[in-house]
């Protein structure tokens, strides 16, 4: 093999790997609900809920069991969060955004 296919090679290959997000291990929280709210076309009763989020899809889980999936849609912050926070629109019962604490980007929820 010549030296240039050999260094082609390992420039795709850095290329590649830097296209992988940093995060590419997913986010996990636990998140509790004082009220039933809405996600997507699940409700979820009040209690606690554990959170996991990679770059596509978002599952609630509830006693080691998945209770709700749905795609994932992930914004960035100027910062990092603190604290782990769920925003609710009160007027439609609907779970809007989970912010992660410790971390600059957060899931919306439509």
């Amino acid at each position: 093999m010549s030296r240039s296919v050999v260094a082609r090679w390992f420039a795709m290959v850095a290329l590649l790997a830097m296209a992988v997000p940093v995060w590419a291990s997913p986010m996990r929280t636990t998140i509790h609900l004082d009220k039933a709210e809405k996600v997507g076309t699940h409700m979820l009763p009040a209690g606690k809920y554990r959170v996991v989020a990679d770059s596509s899809q978002v599952k609630f889980e509830q006693h080691s069991k998945v209770v709700a999936e749905l795609p994932a849609h992930w914004k960035h912050e100027a910062y990092k969060d603190h604290y782990t926070a769920v925003v609710t629109d009160t007027k439609t019962g609907k779970l809007t955004e989970i912010h992660f604490g410790g971390k600059d980007q957060y899931l919306i929820f439509s």
